[in-house]
């Protein structure tokens, strides 16, 4: 951890912030993801990855945990962190968007380049349900729904569902609410729990 901090240290401010900012991502990123959430241009990630401060793995990047961690100490409290969580979240948004009708279809590029961003997208979720992002969550549920369906990943979609059902910023947005209880109910369905998802849907 020292010789992380101390490598840190010497920085430029440049490399520093974008470091910080990449931290948001869970599971890789690629470079697009990286310009669009935290500006990081192709030189910029390169050093970074000169420095082993980022990891190649095909077209993808990646940060070491103990890096990860530390980069995101810079992150902790401000505007800084919230506009990057913003960033990142509607990013996401965007790319849940174009790949909607792919997945719907069962496409597999679709469907692979949505697994190779779960767990991104997961994290977007996560952040928009304690935020007043409804439209974040109404496009990312309508995608995630046609991906749950074909990875058959029911149970994991009705916990995600369940969090955003009980976020204030869900039950004051009837519309969102309704959109969000008809995903929960086509997932309990699929689930054999009849019972339950005709009270929901109710």
């Amino acid at each position: 951890r020292k010789v992380l901090l101390h490598a840190e240290s010497y920085l430029e401010e440049e490399l520093r912030d974008a470091l910080s900012k990449l931290s948001v991502f869970r599971g890789g990123f690629s470079a697009s993801s990286a310009r669009a959430v935290a500006g990081a241009s192709l030189p910029v990630l390169g050093a970074l990855a000169d420095k082993s401060l980022l990891r190649k793995e095909g077209a993808r990047l990646s940060m070491h945990p103990l890096v990860q961690q530390l980069a995101a100490l810079r992150l902790d409290g401000g505007e800084v962190r919230e506009a990057t969580r913003r960033a990142d979240a509607r990013h996401f948004r965007r790319l849940l968007a174009q790949l909607r009708r792919p997945v719907e279809n069962g496409d597999r590029e679709g469907l692979r380049q949505l697994e190779a961003e779960y767990e991104n997208c997961r994290s977007a979720w996560h952040w928009a349900t304690g935020q007043d992002e409804g439209a974040v969550l109404a496009e990312c549920g309508a995608t995630l729904l046609h991906y749950w369906d074909h990875r058959m990943a029911f149970r994991e979609g009705s916990a995600l569902l369940q969090g955003a059902l009980e976020a204030a910023s869900v039950r004051s947005d009837p519309r969102l609410e309704a959109s969000l209880l008809r995903v929960a109910a086509h997932l309990e369905y699929r689930l054999d729990r009849y019972a339950a998802a005709e009270a929901i849907a109710k």
